[in-house]
């Protein structure tokens, strides 16, 4: 988690390899735990497709197959001609080599995903804190490149013309991505614990114990959060991307909404905290609106995503129904790129659907599909009427994080920057896990109480006709006056 981003966002051959091999590591380590893991079947399947179908890219076809797949005559004839054998052809992929990159990069999502589900609630909450450390040292990053950028000035003229910071990202892009992952997490936290008793925790030793016991102290009033969604914000505008302070306005506003009746645990303050909640976040949502149109920048990358969005879809509907194989694409979209576009290499779609349409067909689409249907049938799951927990708040503020991300694709690649698809798994695996439960102290009592206090016990004695008791008889015995006891008086 913390190494992912620090090598351009994981794009490095060397930091690829890496996370690889601590993919490897935490499938073993997960599998060596006595403690058995509970998937859904959905789950399971949803992971072996995800695994399987870029795996029958690689595998051997017969020849008389092959020839007949579209998008490969360029290629048969060029290999003709070079006096090669069409090696490229015996199988679905285009670049066999591409595709088992693109392969093996899905062993880091997978493993962090199968690790995050095998974590309890508690050990899943504090690798959420981890991820804020890891988030908030890219935010200082980020705001120590935009202010030293072409020397230090505070003038605002200056700062507008500077470009957005990227962290240690290789795109800007990639960083908003990372950001507005982490900023619904941090509202929903705080909305959850605004308005709570301070209750002290428990008695800390080291420094790592004392921060998890001040984040983890219940009915904290927690502005620790809110400085954590400021702060990302404010990441997420000095990185001008325009997709980005999009998603973080939407992010503001889902999370306000969804957590309008649930400020404080379980709606603290009435209909009334309701309606400030909810036009406090319109407020933000409609003062950051300046903001977008200052502070973003439509660079020629940004101008020339709809060419490339079109020449992209026409190429794949030529490659269908197989398409091309996973990471062909820089070295096919070559062949379809336009005039308009030819002196620039182009090595992703900006568009992760379009570009899985490219380079997966139909297959890629039918895995798209079953994860949105599988997203959408969580949230009923989880945003139901009953009392939220803490957790659960949680999982609401993950699943309202990737949704962001999943907007955001439509514009950017950020579910193939390997540092956000780590994150992404790991939201997933809280997002998916069971609905968390309030505490037993936490729920509302169903029915009244039955033992009765002090001050009801000498109210009810001191009314006259509680001191007379009627007594029915049922045998001679009783209904022949006891002797009288002087001692007892």
């Amino acid at each position: 988690m913390a190494f992912a981003p620090l090598l351009r966002g994981g794009y490095a051959p060397a930091a690829t390899l890496v996370l690889q091999w601590l993919g490897l590591a935490l499938l073993m380590v997960t599998a060596w735990r006595s403690k058995p893991l509970h998937l859904r079947g959905m789950e399971v399947v949803f992971l072996c497709l995800l695994f399987g179908i870029p795996l029958l890219y690689l595998l051997p076809l017969p020849a008389g197959l092959a020839q007949w797949l579209p998008g490969r005559e360029l290629y048969l004839q060029a290999e003709s001609l070079l006096g090669g054998e069409a090696q490229s052809a015996q199988r679905l992929a285009v670049s066999p080599l591409a595709s088992e990159s693109s392969w093996l990069i899905l062993i880091v999502p997978i493993a962090v995903y199968v690790a995050t589900r095998a974590l309890s609630e508690q050990m899943q909450t504090r690798l959420v804190y981890f991820f804020f450390a890891v988030v908030l040292a890219q935010v200082l990053i980020a705001l120590f490149q935009f202010a030293t950028a072409g020397g230090m000035s505070y003038a605002i003229v200056d700062l507008l013309a500077r470009a957005g910071a990227s962290g240690t990202f290789v795109n800007r892009n990639h960083l908003a991505g990372m950001i507005e992952m982490a900023l619904p997490l941090a509202l929903a936290l705080f909305l959850y614990d605004f308005g709570g008793r301070y209750k002290k925790s428990r008695r800390a030793v080291g420094l790592r114990e004392r921060a998890i016991a001040v984040l983890s102290s219940t009915n904290r009033p927690s502005l620790i959060f809110l400085l954590l969604a400021v702060l990302f914000a404010i990441g997420i505008i000095v990185t001008r991307s325009r997709t980005g302070i999009m998603m973080a306005m939407l992010g503001i506003l889902l999370t306000t909404l969804l957590f309008s009746r649930r400020v404080g645990g379980s709606g603290t303050f009435g209909l009334m905290g309701q309606f400030i909640t909810i036009g406090v976040g319109v407020a933000i949502f409609l003062g950051l609106a300046p903001v977008l149109d200052r502070f973003s920048v439509a660079e020629l990358e940004g101008d020339a995503r709809w060419p490339i969005a079109v020449s992209t879809f026409d190429a794949a509907g030529r490659l269908l129904p197989f398409g091309s194989g996973p990471g062909t694409y820089p070295d096919v979209f070559v062949l379809y790129q336009p005039v308009e576009l030819g002196r620039w290499f182009i090595n992703y779609a900006h568009n992760d659907y379009l570009q899985t349409l490219f380079e997966m067909g139909l297959l890629g689409l039918a895995l798209v599909a079953v994860f949105l249907v599988l997203y959408l049938a969580q949230w009923p799951r989880l945003a139901s009427s009953e009392q939220w927990s803490r957790y659960r708040s949680l999982q609401i503020g993950a699943g309202i994080a990737m949704l962001l991300l999943l907007a955001h694709s439509v514009t950017d690649n950020n579910l193939r920057n390997p540092a956000n698809m780590a994150y992404f798994a790991m939201l997933a695996a809280l997002f998916f896990s069971p609905p968390g439960l309030p505490k037993l102290a936490d729920r509302p009592r169903r029915r009244p109480r039955r033992t009765v206090t002090l001050a009801e016990a000498n109210l009810a004695s001191s009314r006259p006709e509680a001191n007379e008791r009627q007594v029915k008889p049922e045998d001679p015995e009783q209904a022949a006056p006891r002797p009288r006891n002087p001692f007892m008086d």
